[in-house]
């Protein structure tokens, strides 16, 4: 999912209202990274932070940014494992759905209803054919 120039300005306008401590986590380069991908022409002014509803995108760049430069080493190992167990359903589901046990037995049963319905077909000849057999059969005589 590539994320959108948008979502980039309104983390850009979010970081911009914390402190310097809080920024100064963030690495020069991320944070150059952030400036050059957002929309410059647009501008988010947020007035009050508690209230002020952030786009989807916007919110997955907060909770990475959050994950890896904010939150502590104890919060970091909860974050993981959540985001570990959220993986491992993730598989189970994909599995369940292309499970490789089940992947080709609906394509067997539709082939034997093919070989099953072939019939023989019965071979008439034409009008003309048959007079013109019928000619052939009073010159050979």
């Amino acid at each position: 999912m590539e994320i959108t120039k948008e979502a980039y300005s309104e983390v850009y306008a979010i970081l911009n209202l914390m402190s310097w401590n809080s920024i100064s986590k963030i690495p020069e380069k991320i944070w150059e990274n952030i400036d050059n991908k957002r929309d410059k022409d647009k501008i988010i002014e947020i007035n009050n932070i508690e209230d002020y509803q952030a786009s989807e995108q916007a919110n997955k760049l907060l909770a990475v940014l959050y994950r890896d430069y904010f939150a502590t080493d104890e919060e970091k190992e909860v974050i993981k494992a959540k985001e570990k167990i959220l993986e491992q359903k993730e598989q189970e589901e994909l599995y369940e759905k292309y499970n490789p046990d089940n992947l080709f037995k609906n394509k067997v049963s539709k082939v034997e209803t093919v070989e099953n319905s072939v019939a023989m077909v019965e071979y008439k000849e034409s009008f003309f054919n048959k007079i013109k057999n019928w000619f052939k059969g009073l010159f050979k005589k």
